[in-house]
C-alpha cells in the first residue's frame, strides 16, 4: 500500500495508541525511518542538531503517528490571559493587536502549566481556523541553568522537541514545533497543526519530550520530560467557504484525477478539498499526491495586489482514499474581506 494516511491509519486501526515499554530515542527513529520508507515519503519531523531557521517549511509530516512515547500522569495549572500578536509576529510580517481585531482574530486561552525536571512549560493560546491551528507556548529553564553560546552565524541558541505526539480523534494531521526566540531562560515555541477534518471545539492531547538544545556540533538533553496537556480548541473561526456553483474542477488538479469539492479561506490558511474517483483506487499512479506539491494558488485582493506561493509559510496534504486536501499557509495574514478572487493553477475563481 503506498497510500500515506491510509497506510498510517491501518498501522493506527492495528497497534495500541502507546507501546508498552517506552522507546530510546535511537528505536523512535529506527521505527519512524522504517515507516516513512514503507509509506514512500522522507522524514519531514526530524529535530536534528542545529536544524535550519527558515520561514518556509513543507509539512507532509504524515508518519509522525508511528513514534509514540509512553506518558505519565502530570499536574496542570489554569490561567485565562492571552495575547497573541507579539508571538504571532515571529510567523507572520507587520502583525499588530489591532490587525487581528481588525481580521476578527482572537486568542483563545489556554494557560495550562505542566513541569517535569527543571523545565516548566506552559501553553498560552491558540489561534487558528477551521482546519489549523497555531499553539503558543513557552518553556521557562531553570535560572541555573547554563544557556551554551548560539552556533556560528546564529544569535540565538536553538533548542528543541526530540519526541513530540499529538492526538485529536478521527483526523488525519501534520504539525511542525518551531522555536520563535529565546530570551534569557524563557523559550518561545510554535506548534502549527493541519488537518482535514474540523477542528472546531475538538479535544487535543499534546506530549512534548526531550528538550534538546544545541550545543556546539551537537544536540545536549536539556530535561526528558515528558510534559502532557488535554485542552479543547475553543478558539473562535471566521473561516469563509468559496462559492463554487458552476465552477470546473481546475485543470492543475483534474489531471490527478480529483474533483474539486470545497475551498475554505480564514485569515491563517487556504484549504482545497478534493474528492477521488473510484478508478483512482485501481490507478498507483493517480494515488501519488506529489504533484499536488507544485499546484499554484494565488489570492487575488481588491486593490489588486496578490497573495501568491512566492509567500509560501507551510503546505501540507491529507491524502485518503477518496478524498484529498491541499492547504497552504503564507507568511502574511489573508484579508478575507478584501478577496475578490482565487486562482488555482492557472484558473481564476471569482469570489463574491
Amino acid at each position: 500500500m503506498n497510500q500515506h494516511s491510509d497506510w498510517m491509519q491501518q498501522y493506527q486501526d492495528c497497534h495500541p495508541p502507546y507501546p508498552q515499554t517506552p522507546l530510546t530515542s535511537e528505536q523512535q527513529q529506527k521505527i519512524l525511518s522504517r515507516a516513512l520508507e514503507k509509506a514512500g515519503i522522507a522524514h519531514a519531523h526530524t529535530h536534528a542538531p542545529a536544524p535550519s531557521r527558515k520561514k518556509c517549511w513543507n509539512t507532509r509530516f504524515w508518519a509522525i503517528a508511528a513514534v509514540m512515547l509512553t506518558l505519565g500522569g502530570i499536574s496542570v495549572i489554569a490561567s485565562d490571559t492571552f495575547s497573541p500578536a507579539q508571538t504571532l509576529s515571529y510567523l507572520f510580517t507587520d502583525v499588530s493587536q489591532q490587525q487581528l481585531t481588525d481580521l476578527g482574530i482572537s486568542g483563545y486561552a489556554i494557560g495550562q502549566s505542566c513541569r517535569a525536571g527543571d523545565v516548566t512549560i506552559t501553553l498560552d493560546g491558540a489561534v487558528g481556523d477551521r482546519h489549523m491551528v497555531y499553539l503558543l507556548f513557552t518553556a521557562t529553564l531553570d535560572p541555573q541553568y547554563v544557556i551554551p553560546a548560539p552556533a556560528a552565524g546564529e544569535e540565538e541558541t536553538y533548542f528543541w522537541f526530540g519526541a513530540s505526539h499529538v492526538n485529536l480523534e478521527q483526523s488525519t494531521l501534520g504539525y511542525y514545533i518551531q522555536l520563535l526566540s529565546q530570551r534569557d531562560h524563557t523559550l518561545t515555541f510554535c506548534l502549527a497543526l493541519n488537518t482535514d477534518k474540523n477542528l472546531q471545539n475538538q479535544t487535543m492531547t499534546l506530549t512534548l519530550g526531550e528538550l534538546k538544545v544545541v550545543d556546539g556540533e551537537d544536540g545536549k538533553l536539556v530535561e526528558q520530560g515528558p510534559w502532557t496537556f488535554t485542552f479543547p480548541l475553543s478558539y473562535a473561526d471566521n473561516s469563509i467557504a468559496v462559492p463554487l456553483s458552476g465552477i470546473d474542477t481546475p485543470k492543475a488538479l483534474s489531471d490527478g484525477g480529483l474533483s474539486i469539492k470545497n475551498i475554505w479561506i480564514s485569515p491563517f490558511s487556504v484549504q482545497i478539498g478534493c474528492s477521488r474517483s473510484l478508478r483512482c483506487v485501481w490507478d498507483d499512479s493517480l494515488l501519488d499526491t506529489s504533484p499536488l506539491n507544485q499546484v499554484e494558488i494565488t489570492l487575488h485582493l481588491a486593490d489588486g495586489t496578490v497573495i501568491s506561493d512566492q509567500q509560501l509559510l507551510s503546505q501540507s496534504i491529507a491524502s485518503r482514499w477518496l478524498s484529498v486536501s491541499l492547504s497552504k499557509s503564507y507568511d502574511t495574514l489573508i484579508p478575507i474581506d478584501s478577496l475578490i478572487g482565487i486562482s488555482v493553477g492557472d484558473q481564476f475563481i471569482p469570489i463574491p
